[in-house]
């Protein structure tokens, strides 16, 4: 197979897939599982510096666990956009248009190819995100406090007093993560049940499904 060949193929079967996603609403083969084991793995590292802060060292790991924690989602968030159906639908389609172009002008194969898998892979990279950030948006707008006011969650990063978590819910057949707060005096922890009392730009405010029945902390008393 030719380069052409390889162009002209890619550019096609690329117009076939944006074709195929117009008709068919545009969605994506993106699903909730990626992100929701990240979000496992953050909240477990997450937990963990809690655990080890409390034996002195919360300061220091709290830090390093922010900057693993970023890391993880950098990386979450690349390998969504690689394994996304989007991204190689218009990756193909401007990897082969750029290589046609560039073949019409009697560029340098060696160029040619190069410059068109960085093209393709920059357009595919770019649309996909846009996308998602526009689908991001059109979701979030629609999540009003009327809508998820009194909605059952689960808590997937932990929350407590000036502690910004995260919970999963389901709304209208989709699983949706949106960030968290409480006005609980104590920490709401991965996998507890809460209720959702009101959502602002876009952050609900939740409490506990169930009152706490812990008992009160013992007050000693000096002898």
């Amino acid at each position: 197979m030719t380069l052409l060949a390889l162009y002209a193929g890619s550019l096609v079967l690329g117009g076939i897939l944006i074709a195929a996603s117009m008709f068919g609403g545009g969605k994506d083969v993106e699903g909730d599982g990626g992100s929701a084991d990240a979000g496992h793995e953050l909240d477990h590292g997450h937990e963990l510096d809690h655990e080890h802060g409390q034996h002195g060292l919360g300061k220091d790991l709290a830090v390093h666990g922010q900057d693993h924690e970023g890391i993880l989602q950098g990386f979450s968030a690349i390998a969504l956009t690689i394994l996304s159906l989007r991204f190689w639908t218009f990756a193909l389609a401007a990897f082969g248009m750029t290589g046609l172009l560039l073949s019409l002008l009697s560029t340098p194969w060696l160029f040619t190819l190069v410059l068109s898998a960085v093209t393709g892979a920059g357009v595919g990279a770019g649309v996909t995100t846009l996308l998602r950030a526009i689908s991001r948006d059109t979701v979030s707008s629609a999540l009003d406090a009327r809508t998820l006011r009194g909605r059952d969650a689960e808590v997937v990063l932990t929350m407590g007093p000036g502690k910004l978590g995260k919970v999963r819910l389901v709304h209208n057949g989709q699983t949706l993560e949106l960030p968290a707060t409480t006005k609980e005096g104590r920490l709401l922890e991965r996998g507890e049940r809460v209720l959702v009392v009101d959502v602002s730009g876009g952050t609900a405010d939740v409490t506990p499904a169930t009152p706490d029945r812990r008992p009160p902390p013992a007050v000693s008393t000096p002898s």
